[in-house]
């Protein structure tokens, strides 16, 4: 691939795409939160090994029909946003490869999530998606 640069806005509107495959295309800034209007995907959404940055848009979580999203080999920070608990159930999502990306994966039991490092717990400004469930009797 020889695109570079961010992503345009306008992705939004090409909402008859059924697959966005975007690896290794040096793309860099933010992924645009208008991706979430391209609820005809059904596939997969990849942006693998690019320099992408910034946290991951919670309107990911409206593409309620993709069977995969990986996002590996970037450079994602915070934590996967609550919104994914919309995603279909047995989604594979791949962050792999993010060093400011962390979370808990039994916080989305309906994905099956690979590459999320736990968050730090010593570090007062560790992200956190959810608050920590009570142990349960």
């Amino acid at each position: 691939h020889k695109l570079t640069g961010s992503l345009p806005t306008e992705i939004g509107m090409l909402t008859r795409l059924r697959e966005m495959l975007l690896d290794d295309c040096s793309l860099t800034g933010t992924l645009p939160t208008e991706l979430g209007q391209l609820t005809e995907l059904r596939i997969q959404l990849s942006f693998d090994t690019n320099r992408l940055t910034g946290s991951i848009p919670s309107e990911l979580g409206r593409l309620t029909s993709l069977s995969e999203i990986n996002l590996s080999f970037n450079q994602f920070e915070g934590t996967i946003p609550a919104e994914f608990l919309n995603l279909k159930a047995g989604m594979a999502l791949s962050v792999g490869m993010n060093a400011d990306l962390c979370g808990d994966t039994s916080s989305f039991p309906n994905l099956d999530i690979t590459g999320l490092e736990e968050c730090a717990t010593s570090s007062p400004t560790a992200p956190t998606a959810f608050p920590t469930k009570p142990p349960t009797s």
